[in-house]
């Protein structure tokens, strides 16, 4: 099992190779220290100049469990921004294909789409 700083290292590292960065007027954020932070805000922010994704990162269950406050926020931001996910180490495929603009990216459907009636935890 992965740990969640492993899964989001892998994200960025894909993201990055794939135009997810400050290079090509893009850029890949994460907070590193969220005890400061807002409660409940996504792991990452990123763009490539022309699309917005926001994350959120957790282990799997039963150890990576959503908080109330990262639901609300996720059912928020998925009003407004459609590529707006929850990744779990056995969604990284999914992550990947949407972060190499595959069809997961381009028809918005990939399994790991944040989707508020999917009831996820």
């Amino acid at each position: 099992m992965m740990l969640e700083r492993d899964i989001q290292e892998s994200i960025r590292i894909v993201a990055r190779q794939f135009g997810w960065s400050s290079v090509d007027n893009g850029f890949f954020y994460h907070t590193w220290n969220s005890r400061k932070s807002e409660k409940g805000f996504p792991d990452i922010v990123m763009s490539d100049g022309e699309n917005l994704i926001i994350a959120e990162v957790k282990r799997n269950k039963p150890k990576g469990r959503l908080t109330p406050e990262q639901k609300n926020i996720l059912d928020i931001l998925a009003m407004h921004i459609p590529h707006t996910y929850l990744w779990r180490e056995g969604d990284l495929g999914d992550a990947y294909a949407v972060l190499t603009r595959g069809e997961a990216f381009t028809q918005l459907t990939a399994q790991s789409l944040w989707i508020n009636r999917r009831g996820e935890n």
